[in-house]
């Protein structure tokens, strides 16, 4: 087989120590070769830097970035521009690939040139099993897909962005957000296990109250259009109502309807009790 297309696996550590030669070794143990192993460590001050420089005695695919950041996602954003590959991948510390043809299975759908992102499952017993086939528009607003499922086309990052540092725990899901409802990004789920999802991941720990905050708004500037109008309408009543629990914060709607012009003929507002209350229709 020749190994066209080069895989770049970041994985982002801070004393790491106990999982990450699982993961280390998970990677090494791939039948597919054409990989690079991005390590980007956040100045750990355990054993992680001792476990990964024993490694890269062993396996010149293995490269180390040490050095103070801010957060997982500031780690992968460096890991995203250190990245040689043509295909980018995220695996946690405390992750594993499911087995050792993991990548030689997900390259015979690079290898098509029909796709720019590819993603599969992944295992877990916090998600109680196997997490979580295929998404659609809808499924995508109450749940993420998982980044340790997933495999960019690198030129993705040039066209979306990097990932949004405000967004401390959920900035992976913003960011697949606007990938998915991109029109200039073609996408397949394929039936297969991509990896085991380590327990102390920080999204299952913590909730991101920004994202949270900010969520509705997101998810219907990036889907727009391409969200049924009933939908779409359904979500901005939940947000809209927001503004008027503690009395009509003018400034939120103002900026709900500059950003969603459309919605200004489909509102009706009425202040005839202490709350008010508002139709959309």
């Amino acid at each position: 087989m020749i190994e066209k297309s080069k895989i770049t696996i970041i994985t982002p550590t801070l004393n790491s120590a106990a999982t990450i030669e699982a993961c280390l070794l998970s990677v090494s143990n791939q039948t597919y070769l054409n990989i690079e192993h991005l390590i980007i460590d956040g100045l750990s001050s355990d054993q992680t830097l001792e476990i990964i420089n024993k490694f890269q005695n062993n396996y010149n695919h293995i490269k180390l970035i040490s050095e103070k950041d801010r957060g997982v996602y500031d780690a992968m954003n460096k890991g995203i521009k250190n990245a040689k590959g043509d295909w980018i991948y995220f695996l946690g510390s405390d992750d594993k690939m499911f087995d050792n043809n993991v990548i030689t299975k997900v390259v015979t759908f690079i290898e098509q040139d029909k796709y720019d992102v590819i993603y599969g499952d992944i295992l877990s017993k916090a998600f109680n099993g196997r997490y979580d086939g295929e998404f659609d528009a809808s499924k995508f607003y109450f749940q993420n897909i998982c980044h340790q499922s997933i495999f960019f086309k690198s030129y993705i990052f040039k066209t979306i962005g990097l990932y949004n540092l405000k967004y401390k725990i959920n900035a992976d899901w913003d960011f697949n957000l606007k990938w998915f409802f991109s029109p200039k990004v073609s996408r397949i789920h394929i039936d297969e296990i991509i990896a085991e999802y380590g327990e102390t991941g920080i999204s299952t720990l913590n909730k991101d109250e920004l994202f949270h905050k900010d969520k509705i708004l997101n998810y219907l500037s990036y889907g727009n259009l391409q969200l049924p109008l009933r939908f779409r309408l359904s979500l901005l009543k939940k947000e809209i109502e927001k503004c008027f629990i503690n009395g009509l914060d003018i400034s939120f709607l103002v900026r709900v309807i500059s950003r969603f012009p459309w919605i200004f003929f489909n509102i009706r507002i009425h202040l005839g009790n202490k709350h008010g209350f508002l139709t959309i229709f």
